[in-house]
């Protein structure tokens, strides 16, 4: 089905409004009188979600995905669907309720932006279609001047394949105001050869196209446990490298393809509708703004980074080879003052978000590891590694704009890492700007604990490194206080794996 990836979605839809050419399936679904309907046609198959929330405002989703329909071979009917947010979650006081059509041209996904409603509050959400109902969402919405205390998880790297999502079981529980999902929220691949070991399997191909993407969300929202921890709490997500391609750099795709722009405009279109933020126009480029800051309050603002889309190619590292690592001292492009992760824009943005943040406290919500990781004296370039003057710049940025208590999180790296970041990584006699945290994957693996011992021993200002576990990190933050758990399951290859808390760090705000 041909679709127009640069025109803009329908986020913002209210009323009934009246499906046409009903066929088949949809009796199962249309606001019909007591349909006949089969326990086959459940359309709420991949769970339901929240994000964007404000002081009065939340966004809510869905997808429309009955068991018997593929992902590529949906009918062209739009679905309507009806949504309701109440105070509870018996629904006995129903704050607001409505009618939407879930349109096949947006693979029957559903946005809706609520708006109006009490700062710092509690709220229940639920989806219906035909005779069926969702599960049950919690959401919230985010204070509206003064906060005393946020609890968040930070997780990224969920490769469907190589471990099961008890840690989203886990996280589900956790009772957290927010979940920062900073990347790899899918992988791309196709399946590997059947003599290479993996606990689940999928036959579909490398994704290319945009049924391709969306076939591959639909795999991975299909897990309980996912549902469970989108279920519990607002998410907001920012992108990386997989939910388009391993290491591609702005409009570059590893292997130099010339067809990749339109690659990744069906990637990013895919992921806007499977992620519960609002829906933008892409500009002619396909581009999409993603990086945002988010204030909870007085209490924290959180800067959110992109350092995919905007990035100049990884250094010294040829077409077709994707990222690799480097001597320190024998790559000069990886030295040029010029190069950037974030972009100029970007750049400026960010400089203007810390020089304009009045919170008590300041995260940098990005995607990967900031702290330089040098191994036998080699770095990884696809990291900030490989843009060393780009993070000075940005590290001067936040030294000089005076932000308070600074922290910089991420992921990407499949481990737990704690680190002081310095302006120059090397100079140990001058002021650390900000505590980096930066946690393990949800189930994809890493290298031995062995390298990550030896990152330790080789780098001054990596002061903790564990690869060997899974699992997430959770944050409970108060004007004074910063406590971070590193919660780690004991085998992300069993489904129902115990989690446990293995090390706790905490940070004093400063005065």
């Amino acid at each position: 089905m041909p679709t127009d990836l640069n025109r803009p979605f329908s986020s913002k839809r209210r009323g009934l409004l009246a499906a046409s050419s009903l066929i088949g399936w949809l009796s199962g679904c249309a606001l019909l009188p007591r349909p006949t309907i089969t326990p086959r046609s459940m359309p709420f198959t991949l769970g339901v979600a929240s994000g964007e929330p404000g002081p009065d405002s939340v966004l809510l989703w869905t997808r429309i995905l009955p068991d018997e329909f593929d992902p590529n071979a949906l009918p062209l009917a739009n679905v309507p669907v009806q949504w309701e947010l109440a105070d509870d979650d018996q629904f006995k006081s129903i704050r607001s309720s409505g009618h939407v059509q879930a349109l096949a041209s947006e693979a029957h996904t559903v946005h809706i932006e609520l708006a109006g409603l009490v700062p710092d509050r509690w709220y229940f959400y639920r989806f219906h279609c035909g005779n069926y109902t969702s599960a049950t969402g919690r959401t919230r919405t985010l204070p509206g001047s003064s906060a005393d205390r946020v609890r968040f998880a930070v997780a990224s790297c969920q490769h469907f394949e190589t471990g099961f999502y008890a840690a989203h079981r886990h996280l589900a529980a956790e009772s957290v105001d927010l979940v920062w999902f900073v990347g790899d929220y899918i992988y791309e691949y196709g399946p590997p050869p059947p003599d290479v070991p993996r606990l689940r399997r999928h036959d579909a191909p490398d994704c290319r196209s945009l049924a391709d993407y969306r076939r591959r969300y639909a795999l991975y929202k299909r897990d309980p446990d996912l549902q469970a921890m989108h279920a519990s709490a607002p998410f907001l997500p920012i992108w990386d490298d997989h939910e388009v391609d391993n290491d591609y750099a702005g409009l570059l795709s590893r292997d130099h393809d010339p067809a990749f722009p339109a690659r990744r405009a069906a990637a990013y279109r895919a992921y806007l509708e499977h992620m519960p933020i609002r829906m933008p126009r892409m500009a002619a480029d396909g581009s999409v703004k993603l990086y945002r800051n988010v204030d909870y309050g007085s209490l924290v603002r959180f800067h959110a980074l992109d350092d995919r889309q905007y990035r100049d190619e990884q250094a010294c590292s040829p077409a077709g080879h994707g990222a690799g690592y480097v001597a320190l001292n024998e790559c000069d492009e990886r030295l040029s003052p010029h190069r950037s992760m974030l972009g100029l824009e970007q750049e400026r943005w960010l400089a203007n978000s810390l020089s304009g943040s009045r919170a008590r406290w300041n995260v940098v919500t990005q995607q990967t590891l900031m702290a330089q990781a040098q191994i036998g004296g080699k770095v990884w370039v696809d990291g900030w590694d490989g843009y060393p003057a780009a993070r000075a710049k940005l590290l001067t940025a936040m030294a000089d704009s005076r932000v308070a208590n600074p922290i910089v999180v991420g992921g990407d790296v499949h481990a737990t890492y704690v680190s002081d970041l310095r302006i120059d990584p090397q100079r140990e006699d001058t002021p650390v700007v900000a505590r980096e945290f930066c946690g393990t994957s949800i189930s994809t693996p890493s290298w031995p604990q062995s390298a990550a011992d030896r990152l330790v021993r080789e780098n001054p200002g990596i002061r903790y490194a564990r690869s060997d576990r899974r699992g997430y990190l959770l944050f409970d933050l108060t004007p004074q206080h910063l406590q971070v758990t590193m919660r780690a399951l004991v085998n992300a290859r069993d489904r129902i794996s115990p989690i446990e808390s293995l090390i706790k760090f905490d940070v004093e705000a400063n005065s």
